[in-house]
């Protein structure tokens, strides 16, 4: 029922009145580590709870049914748990190797008609960096080519859409540094 729409509905284009009282709480931290000169780690973890509660109460039962609906339905729309790992390391030669694993768990649109999954994914990124040199006022330059691969197992999640599949991409990307 669109509440917008429905000719009996209190709640008009017009109106600007949340129907909804929503709160969120949680935590969320990140550990950055380095070992040694070359390689470094960083770990990001997120809890999130939210809710809600309907902020009026309607005349109508089928409005009021519908509010309550959504208002229970609200804490799913943040995924519980979120977390990244991402490592990179630079080999000698100039050679660079990173690499990214992210985890969400199950999430809902409210006017989304299929939840978002849990979602874990990998991500890799290898590149090469080539020709340090220094012009004759001072400015370095060089250059890198990469290799980036989103989703690298093709775990074939949905994106916050009922039709956006991400799957597998790669690039290739190139650097010039004058």
């Amino acid at each position: 029922m669109d509440l917008v729409a429905d000719p009996a509905s209190i709640v008009t284009p017009k109106s600007f009145k949340s129907d909804f009282n929503a709160f969120y709480s949680g935590l969320e931290g990140t550990l950055n580590y380095q070992f040694g000169t070359r390689s470094k780690l960083t770990v990001n973890y997120a809890h999130q709870v939210a809710g809600a509660s309907t902020s009026r109460v309607s005349p109508v039962a089928s409005i009021n049914a519908a509010l309550i609906s959504y208002a229970r339905k609200y804490s799913q729309t943040v995924p519980l748990n979120s977390a990244s790992l991402l490592l990179s390391h630079d080999f000698s030669g100039g050679l660079q190797l990173g690499v990214g694993f992210y985890h969400t768990d199950r999430v809902s649109a409210l006017d989304a008609g299929t939840p978002q999954p849990l979602a874990r994914y990998l991500d890799l990124r290898v590149a090469q960096r080539f020709g340090v040199w220094q012009n004759q006022k001072g400015k370095t330059g060089g250059g890198e080519i990469a290799l980036i691969v989103q989703n690298a197992l093709s775990d074939h999640h949905l994106d916050y859409s009922t039709t956006a599949i991400q799957k597998r991409r790669a690039y290739l990307t190139a650097t010039l540094e004058l």
